[in-house]
């Protein structure tokens, strides 16, 4: 759209220093009755007819309309490039948004593996430290490790949950099932 009014733009600074040629053409009747102070008038009808053409040069204005239209005619280019910069911005965007989600998946299901690593480990932490072969320090290293990689796949679900969302609203194609899901598993 603003390409489109730069270069209408451009166009009327153009036209405005070009000379014109136009065709005009005037019709015109002129009639005259009645009495006044000296008399009757007598029946006076006139018409007029005139076609012709009008040249019109304009006149020097110390370089304002051509200015103007060189002007108009950067804004056009500069209109272009903002646009070609948005559609870049937009792919670009867009292809990162799809590069995260697939490599989610794949942190997704390494993250899962290293979840039932850690719950195994604690488990037979546990057992050692309930029969006396593990120590305290042990158990809660355990725990720990256990917690983080707990957090660690909330937090890459919630990504992917987020990129998700960000594909879907950048290619228009949203709907409320997704926020309720989104939603759903924040809460």
């Amino acid at each position: 759209v603003q390409e489109k009014v730069a270069r209408e733009e451009a166009e009327k600074y153009g036209a405005i220093a070009s000379p014109k040629l136009d065709a005009v053409a005037q019709s015109s009747k002129d009639s005259l009755t009645g009495s006044g102070n000296f008399g009757p008038a007598s029946n006076v009808a006139t018409n007029n007819y005139l076609v012709g053409l009008q040249l019109s040069i304009p006149l020097y204005t110390g370089g304002y309309r051509t200015a103007k239209q060189e002007e108009s005619l950067l804004l056009v280019e500069k209109t272009k490039a903002e646009y070609s910069k948005s559609e870049q911005d937009f792919e670009r965007t867009l292809r990162s948004i799809w590069h995260a989600l697939n490599s989610t998946k794949d942190k997704l299901n390494a993250l899962t593996a290293a979840q039932k690593t850690g719950e195994a480990r604690l488990s037979s932490t546990r057992a050692g430290y309930a029969n006396g072969s593990r120590t305290t320090m042990e158990l809660l290293g355990a725990e720990s490790d256990l917690i983080g990689t707990d957090y660690a796949l909330y937090m890459e679900k919630v990504n992917y949950l987020l990129n998700r969302l960000r594909l879907a609203a950048l290619t228009g194609e949203i709907s409320e099932q997704d926020l309720t899901l989104a939603n759903a598993y924040i809460q």
